[in-house]
């Protein structure tokens, strides 16, 4: 990991950019204290837990029988 000046990562942006690329990361400083992070990305992970689903795709499915749909359908909807 580098430190870099934040007047330095102004002017100097696309070559840094480059160095992330190659897969350092880089710490952008200012008056001393870390203000920013340049990093590459993250692989991508393959969405295998219902965690990472959104909140209708989680839900259980409602096993009703034949009967039950029926009735259902067929009960007067409240206006």
């Amino acid at each position: 990991m580098r430190n870099v000046i934040a007047s330095h990562a102004r002017a100097q942006l696309l070559k840094l950019l480059d160095s992330v690329e190659a897969g350092e990361t880089i710490t952008i400083m200012r008056r001393g204290k870390a203000i920013a992070v340049l990093a590459p990305p993250r692989p991508a992970r393959e969405k295998s837990s219902t965690r990472d689903l959104p909140p209708r795709a989680r839900r259980k499915p409602v096993v009703m029988s034949e009967e039950e749909i029926l009735l259902a359908a067929n009960r007067p909807r409240p206006r």
